[in-house]
């Protein structure tokens, strides 16, 4: 091990999925960046989304500073709705296959 210390590093990164869901940003909170172009084609909707950045923003340091960080996030009613109704239909699917599934270890 030529450097422990980025090894370390990179054993102890603990990364969070974040998924938004419709958060009012608009072109101009991008202006002067590659991102500018991308965000206006979105413009008629700009402001009409339900999720306050600011409470994003606090969330996500909250998150942060606990320590503990979840494999994913979805943030928002919206996002959060759809992943429950991902994970649900995972479960079903899941569900009549489960004890096959389980039972594929070596003796």
């Amino acid at each position: 091990m030529e450097n422990p210390t980025i090894c370390q590093a990179f054993t102890t990164l603990r990364p969070t999925s974040v998924g938004p869901g419709g958060f009012g940003e608009g072109a101009d909170d991008y202006a002067g960046t590659p991102a500018h172009e991308q965000v206006a084609q979105f413009d008629e909707m700009d402001q009409t989304q339900d999720g306050d950045p600011d409470k994003l923003a606090a969330l996500l340091y909250d998150v942060v500073a606990a320590g503990a960080p979840l494999t994913r996030l979805p943030v928002g009613p919206d996002a959060a709705a759809a992943t429950e109704r991902r994970v649900a239909t995972d479960a079903a699917e899941l569900a009549p296959w489960r004890e096959r599934a389980m039972a594929t270890n070596l003796p």
